[in-house]
């Protein structure tokens, strides 16, 4: 039996994250995707997304892919580390979707943007791969 958190029961119940949801391929070539996640659990779609993409680099010696509607997912480092692994350097963003923006823009007074993470991997011969996973924001 699975466990999720209050927070993801609330986004469940707000239709914010649709438990099953399929990943609809929208484009495609041999070194791009464009993903609909279909409001899916953001684990599942980017690690699947990832893992095509991985794919068509190791085809064409380079990819990209895009996700739209897609719900949280996670620590951001989880999937170019993927690709790291894989041999290979990888760049990640996301943004908040439908999640509550928390940051206000430089010189603003209310939030209304998301912290907006971006993360690096490579691979290094170092025990691990070397990643930086950062938010945007002062604080994630």
């Amino acid at each position: 039996m699975a466990l999720f958190s209050p927070a993801y029961i609330d986004r469940i119940k707000r239709g914010h994250i649709v438990p099953g949801a399929p990943i609809d391929i929208i484009e495609d070539s041999p070194s791009t995707t464009v993903v609909d996640g279909n409001w899916g659990f953001g684990y599942v779609v980017s690690e699947r997304v990832m893992e095509i993409t991985i794919d068509k680099a190791k085809n064409n010696g380079v990819a990209a892919s895009t996700i739209f509607k897609q719900s949280h997912v996670g620590r951001l480092a989880d999937y170019p580390i993927m690709a790291a692994q894989a041999g290979m350097v990888a760049l990640m963003t996301a943004d908040s979707g439908r999640s509550a923006k928390s940051v206000a823009p430089f010189g603003g007074r209310e939030s209304r943007l998301g912290t907006n993470p971006i993360c690096i991997a490579i691979l290094s011969n170092l025990n691990g791969p070397l990643f930086i996973d950062m938010a945007t924001s002062v604080a994630a």
